[in-house]
């Protein structure tokens, strides 16, 4: 009876394994920036595609890797080109300026309380974006960042688009993973 419970939470696992793989990210993927504790560090993490053709060319400008999160700004560095024409949230947090640590990847740049969204200079609607930014010895509170899901949209029909800013959320092939192994191992443990 032992062996057809833990096969039975063994299939459970492996569903849970091919849903989560199969709700991947697809290249060309709203845009999603991830802000999540790694230890004694904060680690921002960007990855999607965006759809410009709706917004309003501003000017190219070039910025360092920060956060501030009382204007909801957050730079990866690097050259861009500004659009304006978001609406959102105006603050992801109370927190004043900081800057990044250390940076990777693609240059990119918003900011929610005035609407702007800057991809790197000359980008091509659609082409995968990835960045990533690491403040060491930082939490949420020392970055004055509130926890939650933060959305930006723009266009309408074929030129819709949004941007998504998570802080400390767990995304849902994860919990459904971390779900599906504690349902595995509480039937194997109810058994035994």
């Amino acid at each position: 009876m032992t062996r057809t419970i833990f096969g039975k939470a063994a299939l459970m696992a492996t569903v849970a394994l091919g849903v989560a793989a199969g709700s991947g990210r697809p290249a060309e993927a709203p845009l999603l920036i991830t802000f999540d504790q790694v230890g004694s560090d904060v680690v921002a993490t960007l990855s999607g595609s965006l759809n410009i053709t709706a917004l309003s060319f501003g000017t190219t400008d070039t910025f360092g890797a920060l956060i501030r999160s009382d204007a909801a700004l957050v730079y990866t560095g690097g050259a861009v080109d500004q659009y304006f024409g978001a609406s959102g949230p105006g603050t992801i947090g109370p927190g004043n300026t900081r800057f990044a640590s250390s940076r990777s990847g693609d240059a990119f740049a918003m900011q929610g309380s005035s609407g702007r969204i800057a991809p790197p200079a000359g980008y091509v609607s659609g082409t995968p974006l990835s960045a990533s930014m690491t403040f060491t010895n930082q939490t949420f509170a020392t970055l004055g960042m509130t926890p939650g899901t933060y959305v930006w949209t723009w266009g309408r029909e074929a030129t819709a688009d949004s941007l998504t800013i998570q802080i400390g959320v767990p995304e849902p092939a994860s919990a459904l993973l971390l779900g599906a192994g504690l349902l595995g191992l509480g039937l194997m443990r109810r058994r035994a």
